[in-house]
């Protein structure tokens, strides 16, 4: 494997350090350059760090920078060839949902903790505890996500009469009502409002 020669001085800790590869180096073709501004802890000032791909090959990279690829697309692995994926990212109009120290993330980058507390929230999570196998419980938010999707998409399928939705499905089984509904929406849960 090759890396940087900067790059190799950096890398002092094995526990962060991951492996990138491009895999659109073609082994024909000339080496793929891929430049990343980078803070240089020496000076303090951003620079331009250079970074050369070959074919097949695999560069060690601090694992800060190995991320920032993986959001690229690159190919990122750990010492034993377990694949890094970057974090979710959250899109400009998720943002405005989110309130301050909240996130968007995959249930496989979340604790037990946590992924049994959204169980617990879904009718059929009351059978997961402490000793509950965290492979388990992401296996039963995905399935119970997969339902949830499904029955909206056929509310949405029944709803194509032109008339308003004024419901979603939530996992623990009850209808909500969410969002700004109009006023003819409005007529039709509490019926007509004389004026």
């Amino acid at each position: 494997m090759s890396a940087n020669a900067a790059d190799k001085a950096a890398v002092a800790d094995t526990d962060d350090i991951l492996f990138v590869e491009d895999p659109t180096a073609r082994i024909n073709d000339e080496p793929r350059k891929h430049e990343m501004l980078e803070d240089d802890p020496a000076s303090g000032q951003r620079r331009i760090v250079p970074y050369i791909f070959k074919a097949g090959e695999k560069l060690q990279l601090p694992t800060h920078t190995a991320m920032r690829f993986a959001k690229a697309g690159m190919i990122v692995t750990d010492q034993n060839g377990q694949l890094y994926k970057p974090p979710s990212q959250v899109s400009d109009d998720a943002m405005r949902h989110l309130a301050p120290g909240e996130c968007i993330a995959r249930y496989d980058e979340l604790k037990q903790e946590a992924l049994l507390m959204r169980c617990k929230l879904i009718v059929g999570g009351e059978k997961f505890n402490k000793a509950s196998r965290i492979a388990d419980l992401i296996a039963f938010l995905t399935e119970s996500d997969a339902k949830k999707a499904a029955e909206l998409r056929a509310r949405s399928a029944e709803n194509d009469d032109g008339t308003e939705d004024i419901s979603a499905l939530s996992g623990d089984g009850t209808a909500t009502v969410g969002g700004a509904l109009s006023q003819a929406a409005l007529a039709k849960i509490f019926g007509a409002v004389e004026g």
